[in-house]
């Protein structure tokens, strides 16, 4: 169930960003890769996971040490950075 819930909200956010994208004037294209490119550079910045990045994140989700939060908040971050990029 959780993963229907997901899909449908990362499906209407996908396509919300995309409709905003299209409102932009024509000759702001090259606008939207860079949009999506310093979204996703920005989060790397605020929420660095210090060095082997992926492999702390794991190890704290799976070995329960902050509960949910952190996959929550991961959860989030990719929801944005995908939909954006």
């Amino acid at each position: 169930m959780a993963g229907g819930l997901i899909s449908v909200v990362f499906a209407k956010l996908l396509l919300g960003i995309r409709e905003r994208f299209l409102r932009f004037p024509k000759n702001t294209v090259w606008f939207h890769p860079v949009a999506g490119g310093l979204l996703v550079g920005l989060m790397g910045l605020v929420r660095s996971a210090g060095p082997g990045r992926g492999v702390y994140v794991r190890r704290i989700c799976f070995e329960c040490q902050h509960g949910l939060d952190p996959m929550l908040l991961l959860l989030v971050l990719k929801l944005l950075a995908v939909t954006t990029s």
